[in-house]
This record gives C-alpha cells, structure tokens and sequence, in this order.
C-alpha cells in the first residue's frame, strides 16, 4: 500500500523537490547544484524563454559545479545532455543519471538569448532513504497529506459505491 501512495503522490511533489533528487527516477549518481522551478506563461515571457521548453534556476549553489559553470539565478535552463528539458524532473533524469566528472552540456537562455555552459557533474551524496522527508517544503507535506486523505476518502467512497452495486445485483440473482 504504501509503495501505491508513493507512486501516486510522487508526481505531484516530484517538482517540490531539489533538482538533485527525484522520487520518479529514484537516488541520482551525479548532481550540479541548482534548484530549478516549472515555468509559467509569465516567466516564459518575462525571461524570453521558449513556449515548450525551459526550468527556471531559483537558486545556485555555491561553489558548485553550476555556479563554476557559470550558471546563475534567472537562467533558463532548455536542454541537458542534448535533451529538452520542460519540467524539473528532465533536468533531475539528465544530471541524475550521467557520470560523474564528465562533462554535461546544459543550453540556456540569458537574457533572451541560448547560450551553452558545459557543467561537470559531481557525485551525488547516498542516501539511506530513497527521499528524505525533511527536504520536503512544508507546502510539500501539507500537499502529501492532503492528497493521502484524498486517496482515502476515494477508496472509502468507491468500496460503498462497490457494496450498493454488489447487493442491487444480488437482489436481482435472488428475484429471478
């Protein structure tokens, strides 16, 4: 049961958490240091970023293979490894699942215009857990929670659903 929660929650705070780590693809082998966020309409438009495309950088850390790349808060990241990159999670897979200490080409745009950094990617820290609750944001947990309840009240709900068809459908068997 709790593996189903997990795969069903999981979407929803997969952009909640640091790029450097993912439910959805579990534990990363390499990470560069940003925290990225999904775009809106007006953050495409404010940072002339593509329609289809593009994570923007909320933060870098320092001294970090981004920030040593150049990668700076308000770029837009468009692709990794030659892949677009529309959500947080692509950014996470690409950087995820590449090989520490080779070099990763990120496309950005600055200032309304691509530009390509080469990022070298370190090994990312293990971890006992595949996610560690206290990373989530508290937003995060109130949305886990809420979404928990949901799923239950939903079960709670389509098992009376269930019982009111089997018992309509037993009386029917009984009267003929």
């Amino acid at each position: 049961m709790a593996s189903a929660l997990v795969a069903w929650v999981a979407p929803a705070l997969g952009d909640e958490v640091s790029s450097d780590f993912d439910l959805s693809w579990g534990e990363p082998s390499a990470r560069i240091g940003v925290e990225v966020q999904p775009m809106t309409p007006e953050l495409r438009s404010y940072f002339k970023a593509p329609a289809d495309r593009g994570v923007l950088v909320v933060a870098v850390e320092e001294g970090a293979p981004a920030a040593a790349a150049g990668l700076r808060v308000g770029d837009v990241i468009i692709s990794a490894a030659g892949e677009p990159v529309s959500r947080p999670r692509d950014l996470r897979h690409a950087v995820g699942t590449s090989e520490p200490g080779k070099e990763l080409s990120v496309e950005i745009v600055r200032d309304g215009k691509a530009v390509t950094r080469v990022v070298t990617p370190v090994a990312a820290p293990r971890r006992a857990l595949p996610w560690d609750f206290d990373e989530f944001t508290h937003r995060g947990r109130r949305e886990l929670e809420r979404r928990i309840e949901e799923l239950e009240r939903g079960l709670r709900d389509l098992e009376r659903k269930f019982r009111r068809e089997l018992e309509k459908y037993l009386q029917s068997q009984r009267q003929t």
